[in-house]
């Protein structure tokens, strides 16, 4: 009988116990994305998935070990590795936008230096080649030679000087 009080002395200390579990609060979010909002949509999701992925495996981590409960350690397994893919999905976008602002400020700088040296260049480096002339052999090689000298010709492999005109 007295093992019988003691159960039941230890069955009330139990039902008097007022556990209530933790309700997850529901967040409805409504909001109109954009191209402009989209961006930021994009990163305050990813933080919210990454902080509730690291207090669920913070959470978990000790219950799972000490249970050692193989469905329940790939369960944790999948959560980490889904949490780890989430950072590093926000840590790509991070990185890309430092690569465009930085390849945008490099395309700047190349267009500057091109327009300093353009600006050194004789002319502003703009080469025009409109002289054009109109001439014959003869009118070519009178106006090159001067006049008291004499022009050689070739006939028939022997030579003929002839005087200026």
């Amino acid at each position: 009988m007295n093992e019988v009080n003691e159960i039941d002395t230890l069955l009330d200390e139990l039902s008097s116990f007022n556990y209530q579990a933790p309700q997850p609060q529901k967040v409805l979010r409504k909001q109109s994305l954009t191209e402009d909002n989209i961006t930021d949509f994009v990163i305050k999701s990813s933080e919210e998935l990454i902080n509730a992925g690291l207090e669920s495996v913070a959470d978990l981590r000790d219950y799972v070990v000490q249970g050692q409960n193989p469905d329940e350690i790939e369960a944790l397994s999948g959560l980490i590795n889904s949490t780890t893919g989430a950072i590093e999905a926000l840590n790509k976008m991070v990185l890309l936008k430092k690569k465009n602002e930085a390849a945008k400020e490099l395309k700047i700088m190349e267009l500057e230096n091109r327009k300093e040296v353009a600006a050194l260049l004789p002319q502003n480096n703009v080469f025009s080649n409109t002289n054009v002339v109109v001439a014959s052999r003869d009118e070519i090689f009178k106006k090159l030679l001067k006049p008291e000298e004499a022009i050689i010709e070739l006939e028939d492999n022997n030579i003929v000087e002839s005087e200026t005109e």
